[in-house]
């Protein structure tokens, strides 16, 4: 946990006006997954992922901040988090923080601006240099904020190592973001091999470091995306 963690909790009635008050952005009004306030901050609401499962919301809610205090730390974007709520009759906590001005790189890519994929590889470069992998990795979860920088969001499932990442680690990381479903075809566009040329440029790898990560990705990407390394 962060040392400033907090939890407010409170009732089924509160929860109801809080939902009320805000503009849902994904979800339901029944059950919303993220929300907009009239302060222009964003809700993340967190619910249990199976019934009866042992396992609690709150290192979920915990998670995202220590998070948000560790990107910070490190000098990487990411949300900045004001305040984290439990209700307890509706087993559900919800994370409110600053909203960053910005476009996803998947709805950048979906317009046709794949050039925004050799900002993105040097970025995870960058990233991976500083020991972070992030679980969630894709291109709906990086923002190109509005002053050309890039940022995480929902950064509950992230990593953080107090030194670079194993190449082992950075070819898993990749192959999963390169794996979506949703973001494939401007991968396969882009040209995966022109990625990994930009992530090479910015990442401090020799030869052999090189070659590693890359069988790495080669068992871990799905057949569709494997053949789109080539002779890489």
């Amino acid at each position: 946990l962060t040392r400033s963690y907090c939890v407010q909790k409170i009732d089924r009635h509160e929860l109801k006006q809080f939902i009320a008050q805000n503009t849902l952005l994904f979800g339901t009004q029944a059950q919303p997954g993220i929300m907009q306030t009239p302060n222009n901050e964003i809700v993340k609401f967190i619910y249990p992922r199976k019934t009866f499962s042992k396992t609690t919301l709150f290192p979920q809610a915990a998670n995202f901040e220590k998070n948000a205090q560790v990107l910070k730390d490190k000098g990487i974007i990411g949300p900045v988090v004001s305040t984290t709520v439990y209700c307890r009759a509706a087993n559900t906590y919800y994370i409110v923080y600053e909203k960053l001005a910005g476009e996803e790189i998947r709805h950048l890519c979906d317009q046709g601006q794949l050039q925004h994929l050799t900002d993105l590889a040097r970025y995870l470069a960058d990233l991976h240099s500083k020991g972070i992998y992030f679980r969630a990795l894709h291109l709906g979860n990086v923002l190109r904020l509005d002053n050309g920088e890039l940022a995480l969001i929902d950064i509950a499932d992230l990593k953080s190592k107090s030194r670079s990442l194993s190449c082992l680690a950075r070819g898993r990381n990749i192959a999963h973001m390169l794996n979506v479903l949703e973001d494939k075809v401007h991968f396969q566009q882009f040209g995966l091999g022109q990625f990994l040329d930009d992530y090479f440029q910015q990442a401090n790898l020799s030869d052999a470091e090189r070659r590693l990560l890359v069988w790495r990705m080669r068992l871990r990407l799905h057949a569709d995306m494997r053949d789109g390394l080539g002779t890489v």
